[in-house]
């Protein structure tokens, strides 16, 4: 086993003796025998793209097949990633918002269909019939960012963040859309914030408060936060993001982070097996078991609406890897990139994520190149290589 990366076998040992494991830990059948190649993967991956450090996990029928990280949370720290360190999930947040609301429809809190014009006056408006539907499939018309001057204000968390985000969100509502509504697709993480800012508004609570109110409690998700996970973590204690200029590989500060404003379209982190437990749940949902909302609701959130996008997933019916269609999100924020992958008809989910986005292609080529390698040997019954 390569010294530079930790092994998942003793870790999983561990949370099952004092009972902190949220997910199902490695399965008995052929654990070794996978968790040994894919360790293998996981370090050929990290340095074919020249990554600081990068963690990926595997679960097939509700057990964690194979869990590693290689590398380190600071460059040149000599301060190695494990198993259960935090990763920053960026945009697979949105589909932590979208089942937020599938939890507030099901209560009656929300509807798919809440126009806009119900929440806000005084909107333009080409705003005022956009519904929450139209802002989680990214047809809702909104550009893609807020303003730089916008990002810029990055309140603590609360009601001054919640009053500033609303805030920015007004003064795009003042405004016609980019696009005519329900016209065309647009990735928008502006849309995702309008959402939060609904969420935030008809519930009574900050778009925080409900992430864990409604997704991480009931998934018993205890390493569930907000922003880089090292900004609330001692010195190495966390990975850190990392970028790349020339030969020089600059350490992210938080001057580097995203405004929480746009926390509802990116801002999430959490562990691996964390984030499997959120994963199974949505794949166990695709296959017909209600979880934290009913298979219907389910069904709905994995919908293509428009351009393959679902509401917080893209769905990817012709893939040549796979013999089914893969429900997927990636995520970035140009220090740390993420993807989760969910196979309904294999009953599997597989998550990459690096606190490293030294080359963006290169980077996601080498996270997709494991998923696929991961998936062909869940399909033939054979180990990953």
């Amino acid at each position: 086993m390569n010294p530079n990366t930790t092994s998942a076998r003793l870790y999983c040992a561990a949370l099952s003796i004092i009972g902190t494991l949220s997910a199902p830990c490695l399965a008995a059948t052929d654990s070794a025998a996978w968790q040994t190649s894919f360790e293998s993967k996981v370090i050929a991956a990290r340095e074919s793209a020249q990554l600081v450090g990068l963690g990926a996990i595997v679960m097939q029928d509700g057990e964690i097949l194979a869990l590693s990280a290689s590398g380190e949370r600071v460059h040149d720290s000599g301060t190695l990633v494990s198993v259960h360190d935090k990763w920053h999930l960026g945009s697979i947040s949105k589909s932590m918002t979208a089942t937020l609301v599938a939890r507030l429809v099901e209560k009656d809190t929300l509807k798919w269909s809440l126009p806009l014009k119900e929440v806000f006056s005084d909107i333009h408006p080409d705003w005022q019939d956009v519904t929450l539907l139209q802002l989680l499939s990214h047809t809702s018309g909104a550009q893609r960012d807020l303003s730089m001057l916008a990002t810029l204000n990055d309140p603590e968390e609360g009601e001054q963040r919640t009053t500033s985000r609303e805030k920015q969100v007004l003064k795009i509502l003042h405004k016609a859309p980019k696009t005519p509504p329900g016209d065309e697709y647009h990735y928008s993480n502006v849309g995702y914030t309008i959402a939060g800012v609904v969420a935030e508004k008809i519930a009574g609570q900050t778009w925080e408060a409900l992430i864990r109110e409604e997704i991480f409690n009931p998934l018993n998700i205890s390493s569930g936060g907000f922003g880089a996970p090292h900004l609330t973590a001692e010195p190495l204690e966390q990975p850190k993001g990392h970028s790349h200029l020339l030969n020089f590989v600059r350490v992210a500060t938080i001057d580097d982070e995203l405004s929480s404003l746009i926390g509802p379209a990116g801002s999430i982190h959490m562990s691996l097996t964390d984030l499997m437990a959120y994963a199974d749940n949505h794949l166990q949902g695709e296959r017909g078991v209600d979880g934290i909302v009913s298979a219907t609701s389910y069904k709905t959130l994995h919908s293509p609406i428009f351009n393959n996008y679902a509401l917080g997933w893209n769905v990817s019916s012709q893939v040549s890897w796979s013999s089914s269609p893969i429900i997927w999100h990636a995520g970035s924020n140009g220090m740390w990139c993420a993807v989760l992958a969910l196979l309904p008809e294999i009953n599997a989910s597989v998550a990459v994520t690096t606190n490293d986005c030294n080359d963006r292609d290169k980077t996601f080529d080498a996270i997709w190149d494991l998923i696929e390698s991961s998936v062909i040997a869940l399909q033939s019954d054979a180990l990953p290589l």
